[in-house]
């Protein structure tokens, strides 16, 4: 008997498996649009580096130096956000098979992402 209840409970557990793939794709959307915030701002900090230096006026040049480290800044976290925002986008494309699904759904709540 006790075996019966058993093999009920896993039936019922496997009913109630988390499907977070789509908390996934959320993200990804939002790292685009992360992605192209930092872009846009990147290329209004370009048009003032460009307006400063039209100046000639050496006391904006700490400025404009400062602006351009950002700038370049701003170049590196794109580069990093675009190869990961690539990755998760990976992870969902291949998580709408079957057998990877369950995978990255143990993987994710064995790493508490999303938890609540």
């Amino acid at each position: 008997m006790e075996e019966k209840e058993n093999i009920e409970i896993k039936e019922e557990k496997e009913v109630e498996i988390k499907d977070d793939i789509y908390r996934l794709q959320e993200m990804s959307d939002e790292m685009l649009k992360s992605i192209n915030n930092v872009k846009i701002v990147k290329e209004e900090q370009e048009y003032l580096v460009g307006r400063l230096e039209e100046l000639k006026d050496e006391r904006f040049e700490k400025l404009i130096n400062g602006i351009k480290d950002q700038i370049e800044n701003f170049e590196r976290q794109i580069t990093i956000m675009t190869a990961r925002q690539k990755l998760v986008s990976k992870v969902v494309e291949s998580a709408n098979e079957e057998n990877i699904k369950q995978v990255v759904n143990d993987l994710l709540e064995a790493l508490g992402v999303f938890a609540e």
